[in-house]
């Protein structure tokens, strides 16, 4: 996300939670936010107002857009079969000859 949009992050997160919180604290969240994107930590700010009664920890926020990260990821793709892959005999084999050469 850019500055501004960390930014209007924070904006929503001091309209959520009011306890006062410093300056020096909000530009290392500013700096922290940008390396996510910005829909996330949205989503996160709402979940986590949602369940907190006071402005959370980077921690806790760290926490939830991985956690909105990982819900993000598509599922891995099943492997197609292929004729060049070894039968299992053949890797029993290749592996037998491959310790008997680290044994030398």
């Amino acid at each position: 996300m850019t500055e501004e949009e960390a930014a209007k992050t924070l904006f929503l997160m001091s309209s959520i939670w009011t306890q006062k919180v410093s300056d020096p604290t909000l530009i290392i969240w500013r700096d922290k936010l940008t390396r996510y994107p910005y829909h996330m930590a949205e989503e996160a700010v709402h979940r986590l107002a949602d369940v907190n009664k006071f402005f959370p920890s980077w921690a806790e926020m760290k926490e939830m857009i991985d956690s909105i990260k990982r819900g993000s990821v598509e599922p891995v793709k099943e492997l197609e079969s292929s004729k060049d892959w070894l039968s299992r005999e053949e890797n029993l084999e290749r592996i037998a000859e491959i310790r008997k050469k680290l044994r030398k």
